[in-house]
């Protein structure tokens, strides 16, 4: 049975109360016990049995709330009994989730800072899934993978992400490569990003994760600004399908490659810091970027690398501090103005 048709059953059932001499009080009583007695299987079962529970019994405030939690709370309890809009305040402390916390409201959810508040979780596939259709605001907190393959946040095609001051690490890979991203932006099934930013990150960090520190699908929107990311073993940010967004005022250290921008997407990538990794920024697929005025130091291959038949813009640029500057495959075509780069052209 559907969430719908659920509904749809207790409203019949509540239409019969009087006829059949029955109480609202004796009601609820009846349907709060008949709910307990469901059981779920995995996280998502989980949250949604829960969401319905509050929801159906009348648990649910009918405008949004602001609640305050420790370690010790349940915050998939908690977050079950909060409505659109509503606010989730965690103390100090680590928070320790025995399972993906998942949401399936628009919240916020605001730590104390990233270096005192922090969730933790060895769960399978995210530690923190966001399936809502609306907002979703992480503030001050630092959420880890401890162990097992995954990633740290996954996020449904049609969730608005925004961070503000949150660290996120840890994602790993499984056997066979696959997981490993701190964010994971799933693609929203279409050729056009949105025209809505559905991420946004300011003063936040992406660390030490297996793969990239944020992937974006096709469809997806990012605004990156005042952002660090380092030690991610692929990428700190990889522009996947047709993704589309702004990098600015961020610093890259030691990422394989910086960042990825690949098929036909046009990001613009300015006033950033690129030092050591493979790779500043690779370029390839038909992408069109906009690179301006960008920092380049101690990268070991080349600062930019367009391949296929990568175009876009190249201006402003200081790769004084890597002897090999901007490398273009034959195939590619950008448009190189005036940079403090040396320009290799591939055979």
């Amino acid at each position: 049975m559907t969430q719908q048709e659920f509904a749809a059953a207790v409203t019949y059932a509540r239409s019969r109360l009087a006829p059949a001499g029955c109480t609202v009080d004796a009601f609820q009583e009846a349907l709060g016990s008949g709910l307990q007695s469901v059981r779920s299987r995995g996280a998502i079962a989980a949250a949604v049995l829960a969401q319905l529970r509050t929801s159906l019994t009348g648990q649910l405030p009918s405008s949004p709330v602001t609640a305050s939690v420790t370690p010790r709370d349940d915050l998939a309890a908690k977050l079950a009994e909060m409505p659109d809009g509503s606010t989730l305040v965690l103390s100090k402390g680590v928070f320790r989730l025995p399972d993906t916390l998942v949401l399936l409201r628009s919240v916020t959810i605001r730590g104390a800072g990233d270096n005192v508040t922090v969730l933790t979780s060895a769960a399978q596939d995210a530690v923190v899934l966001a399936l809502t259709g609306g907002r979703v605001s992480l503030s001050g907190i630092a959420i880890r993978r401890t162990s097992n393959a995954g990633a740290v946040l996954t996020a449904a095609p049609q969730a608005q992400i925004a961070m503000n001051g949150v660290h996120i690490s840890g994602a790993r890979t499984d056997n066979q490569g696959a997981g490993g991203v701190g964010v994971l932006l799933t693609a929203a099934g279409n050729d056009v990003p949105s025209h809505t930013v559905t991420f946004s990150a300011v003063h936040s960090s992406f660390t030490d994760n297996a793969a990239a520190g944020i992937l974006a699908g096709g469809g997806q929107r990012l605004k990156v600004t005042s952002s660090s990311f380092a030690h991610n073993i692929q990428c700190g940010v990889c522009f996947l399908g047709a993704s589309a967004g702004s990098l600015s005022d961020d610093s890259f250290l030691d990422n394989a490659y910086g960042l990825v921008i690949a098929a036909p997407t046009k990001p613009t990538v300015r006033r950033n810091q690129f030092v050591g990794g493979a790779v500043g920024v690779q370029v390839t697929g038909a992408a069109k970027p906009v690179i301006r005025d960008n920092t380049f130091k101690g990268v070991s291959r080349a600062s930019m690398l367009f391949t296929g038949d990568a175009a876009g813009t190249v201006d402003g640029n200081d790769c004084s501090g890597d002897p090999n500057g901007i490398a273009v495959a034959r195939t590619a075509y950008p448009y190189v103005g005036t940079n403090k780069c040396r320009v290799t052209l591939g055979k």
